[in-house]
This record gives structure tokens, C-alpha cells and sequence, in this order.
């Protein structure tokens, strides 16, 4: 399965599972109609260097592929 960036799901995109590490690392799977996905999570470890950061396109910061998001980017 190949993950999106959040922003290239359609409207119809909805929220199919939202999951954590018991580390404190939260991530959302979305899906559109078109069966596109994006996952998008947030590091709220607390001594962690990307503590508050939403990232995309992993379940954790720390795996392959993991890109941080800038909050207040234009598309």
C-alpha cells in the first residue's frame, strides 16, 4: 500500500483507525472514496526531540518515510 500525504486525499476522505505506541505516539489512518490513504500522527513523548510535531506517511517519526508536517503551510 502506498501512503499519501494527507493532502492528496479527496472531501470524501473519513478517519478508519486511529491507533498508539505505549510511548505516547499517536497516529489517524485516512481513507478517501478512491481507497487512497494518508496516515498522520503526533509525537507526545516527553523527552523527545520532535515532541509536538505531526508527521505523515508512518506510525512512528522514527520509521522510513516518517516527513514532518509545518503547521500553517499553505497547500
Amino acid at each position: 500500500m502506498t501512503l499519501l500525504s494527507i493532502l492528496e486525499l479527496d472531501d470524501t476522505a473519513r478517519v478508519v483507525w486511529v491507533d498508539s505506541y505505549s510511548t505516547n505516539v499517536f497516529w489517524v489512518d485516512f481513507e478517501d472514496a478512491k481507497g487512497q490513504r494518508a496516515l498522520v500522527g503526533i509525537d507526545l513523548r516527553k523527552d523527545s526531540p520532535t515532541r509536538n510535531r505531526l508527521f505523515e506517511k508512518a506510525m512512528h517519526p522514527n520509521k522510513p518515510g516518517a516527513v514532518f508536517l509545518e503547521l500553517g503551510c499553505e497547500k
